[in-house]
């Protein structure tokens, strides 16, 4: 028998919480689903789903819990912590299904290289918004260092997008929400 799976969804959509509880309750069991929308102990739970603005507003409650959340957004992203909402049911249940698979999972692709430094800095300035040209001149390297570093960096996490990169800066903690 299979351990019962605690799922929160802290999701201000009716609809969406409405259609994420249908979905789970379709296809995973046994599971208990809490749909308060209470941020106030979320150590029980297997997953916890809550869409962008949820996580960003509240990054200090989720980062303690980020192997365990999966953000629900509207654009397409090959990011392991992400649902994207226009997905199909298949590949929504595979996302979900990989939290549940790997207790342990790494919210970006799993490598033993870490970023350096200097893609530190990188990083920091594409989730500011920054564009190559302004990264460049801030950091006083020349703007194939910056794209080389962007490349890297992007071969290290497995995220292509800045999107993804913003998202990984703030869900690491590189980066805060109040520097955006």
């Amino acid at each position: 028998m299979s351990k019962n799976k605690h799922i929160a969804l802290i999701l201000p959509d009716t609809i969406i919480r409405l259609g994420m509880e249908k979905l789970l309750s379709d296809f995973f069991s046994p599971i208990t689903i809490d749909s308060s929308n209470g941020l106030s102990n979320l150590a029980p739970y297997d997953l916890i789903i809550t869409d962008s603005i949820h996580f960003i507003n509240n990054t200090t409650v989720f980062l303690p819990h980020k192997r365990n959340v999966l953000i629900i957004n509207n654009l397409p992203s090959d990011d392991t912590s992400m649902i994207n909402a226009f997905d199909n049911t298949e590949t929504i249940i595979k996302r979900i299904q990989s939290v549940f698979k790997q207790p342990c999972r790494s919210t970006y692709k799993d490598t033993n290289e870490r970023l350096t430094p200097r893609e530190t800095d990188i990083l920091r300035c594409v989730a500011k918004g920054l564009i190559n040209k302004e990264i460049a001149k801030l950091l006083n390297i020349s703007l194939n260092t910056v794209l080389t570093h962007r490349k890297n960096i992007s071969a290290k996490l497995g995220v292509k997008t800045s999107s993804g990169l913003t998202s990984y800066a703030i869900i690491n903690g590189i980066i805060s929400t109040n520097d955006l």
